[in-house]
């Protein structure tokens, strides 16, 4: 055999002409048709060609003459992958991997037809083995990233992509995804960058640009999303099946947030009927839910959104969480414990101000959000991105064989300035304060760790968010939150009146037995009765001053990445539309009323 030959056929691959290849790969193969490299390489030609069923024979071929070269069953999976037959391509990736199980880049091969068939756990565990391997490319943590960001798994995420900025320029389909990981994340100029620079191969630029859309819908750039828009070809019937599902999607959320759920459903629609793409699915059912609610079709909704929670991914639980999940945890716990003089855990008595947060919790859907961004609006507040600091402290606590809340009132001093300590170290990360400024943790399932709260800040200012019961489970039901906890308990409305009605239980308790104090604000009185609300808030903070916080909208924009699913909302100006929605859904909620008389009762809401 030829070396010049085969020398030349290579160099034609490496120039992008691959029909050339090809060709001289036919001829070479008649010559040598026996030959496990000539063989190997015509499927390699083929297969860059676009000729997948010449690869997919060759391949075929190889493996049935060559069975223990682990290399061509990788390449069989490669093939078939992109033929979209994931079940031949599983099956070819692990049978290599049974010869050769330290094959780096079949696992990451692996990793990533599992991911895209919406089988996350499998896909992390794969990808994470990839990851950490000696031979892993950038790219593998990205999608391993990807897996867990999925899984809801923050801090795998951050781990994973830990340095990235150092990394050399992947492929641009790692580079598409890393992209929407860093904006995610809420490092948003970073996104819009990676997400733009990607122009090389067409279809993964018209994927870019339509993630660049939805990005920018995501912060409220309204205008720079439309523009970005009109850089999407109008006719998508010539693009491969993943860049159509994206523009039908970008196209989809700009409808909706301009107010056209007709033209919204009809993008969507045709984009779940594109079956080739499994990845997704369950975030645009979820889309397609809220505009047929929108569109008063409340039976056609509940019925997408029984296919959209099935899709969503399961809890994956590190070892520090308990059995059932953090969630159940807290509602089941043991009786509250009462603070007393002799608890050691009282702060210093003349604590200053801004060393006292403001703490903004209550059911997901609540009021939340709104309620943060009018209180970050006044220059003597600022927020932070939500985050689980209270919980953290829970951990600390039990990662030194301390039960909560059983040990709370037996705590050492020094113990308790240390979780105070690591709280105020890990805030700091995620919020800039100067000295005149207080903090406000907005976190909703807050409300079951007030005993936490209250031990570390017993000044702490409380504002608990109640919204009409029915009206808040409704909202979580039509949503994908990314806690996968959250999301489990989201799937039903059954099972999320069950657990509003046990933390409901469980604040109060805690509340009285604690004699916290806590102000209850009411979500109705807050958008009806928006002056009086504020002032009421304005009286409990201590503030005289209340008119920044009406200016929440200009703060809300100024300020860009929102995390929570009101990002739309709290951009907008207050409207009443939204209270009593449940009314649409009343067949469905009526028989969960006795489930949620108590805490309807308590808020002062007709049964």
């Amino acid at each position: 055999m030829s070396q010049e030959r085969v020398d030349r056929i290579l160099g034609a691959l490496q120039c992008g002409q691959a029909a050339q290849a090809l060709a001289e790969a036919r001829v070479l193969a008649r010559d040598y048709p026996q030959d496990e490299a000539v063989l190997s390489l015509q499927a390699t030609c083929a297969q860059q060609a676009g000729e997948l069923a010449q690869a997919d024979a060759l391949l075929t071929t190889l493996v049935e003459r060559f069975p223990n070269t682990w290399q061509h069953r990788n390449n069989l999976g490669n093939v078939a992958r992109a033929r979209g037959n994931a079940v031949r391509a599983r099956e070819a990736y692990e049978h290599a991997l049974t010869l050769h199980p330290g094959a780096t880049r079949t696992r990451a091969n692996l990793g990533v037809l599992l991911l895209s068939g919406n089988d996350f756990i499998a896909a992390a565990e794969a990808l994470d083995i990839a990851a950490r391997s000696a031979e892993a490319e950038p790219s593998m943590r990205i999608w391993a990233a990807v897996a867990h960001q999925a899984l809801g798994d923050v801090a795998a995420v951050d781990a994973l992509l830990s340095g990235w900025q150092q990394w050399p320029r992947g492929s641009e389909e790692s580079l598409l995804e890393l992209g929407w990981l860093l904006g995610e994340r809420g490092e948003i100029d970073a996104a819009l960058s990676m997400l733009v620079s990607i122009s090389g191969d067409p279809e993964m630029a018209v994927r870019a640009t339509a993630r660049r859309v939805l990005l920018l819908e995501r912060i409220n750039q309204l205008d720079a999303a439309r523009q970005a828009l009109t850089e999407l070809p109008m006719d998508h019937r010539a693009l491969g099946a993943e860049a159509r599902l994206e523009c039908l999607h970008a196209r989809a959320s700009l409808a909706m947030r301009e107010r056209r759920p007709s033209d919204a459903r009809r993008d969507l629609e045709h984009a779940l009927a594109i079956s080739e793409v499994r990845r997704g699915r369950a975030g645009l059912l979820f889309s397609l839910a809220r505009v047929l609610d929108r569109l008063e079709d409340p039976d056609a909704a509940l019925r997408i959104l029984t296919e959209a929670h099935a899709l969503r991914p399961q809890p994956v639980r590190s070892p520090d969480t308990p059995p059932r999940g953090w969630l159940t945890w807290l509602v089941e716990g043991k009786p509250p414990v009462s603070i007393t003089p002799e608890s050691g855990s009282a702060a210093p008595t003349e604590t200053p101000v801004r060393d006292v947060p403001v703490f903004v919790l209550g059911f997901p859907r609540s009021g939340t959000t709104l309620l943060e961004q009018m209180l970050s609006a006044h220059p003597a507040l600022v927020s932070m991105d939500e985050r689980p600091l209270i919980l953290d402290s829970v951990r600390d606590m039990r990662a030194h064989g301390l039960t909560y809340p059983d040990a709370l009132p037996a705590l050492a001093p020094e113990v308790v300035d240390t979780l105070r300590a690591n709280y105020w170290q890990a805030a700091t990360r995620h919020a800039r304060r100067d000295p005149s400024q207080r903090l406000v943790d907005k976190n909703p399932f807050n409300m079951l760790l007030l005993p936490m709260i209250c031990h570390l800040f017993p000044q702490a200012r409380v504002i608990h968010c109640v919204r009409h019961p029915c009206d808040t489970i409704l909202s979580c039901h039509f949503q994908a939150f990314g806690d996968p906890e959250v999301a489990r308990m989201s799937a039903s409305l059954p099972s999320l009146a069950s657990f509003y009605a046990a933390a409901h239980r469980r604040f109060r308790a805690d509340a009285d037995a604690l004699g916290a104090s806590v102000l209850v604000l009411r979500y109705e009185d807050l958008v009806q009765e928006t002056d009086t609300a504020l002032a009421r808030i304005g009286s409990y903070l201590g503030f005289e001053q209340i008119e920044a916080m009406k200016d929440y909208v200009a703060h809300a924009v100024q300020r860009g990445f929102i995390s929570t699913p009101s990002y739309a909302q709290v951009v907008e100006p207050l409207r009443p539309d939204s209270i009593g929605r449940w009314r649409r859904h009343e067949s469905s909620l009526r028989p969960l009323l006795p489930v949620l008389r108590a805490a309807m009762t308590d808020g002062g809401y007709a049964c």
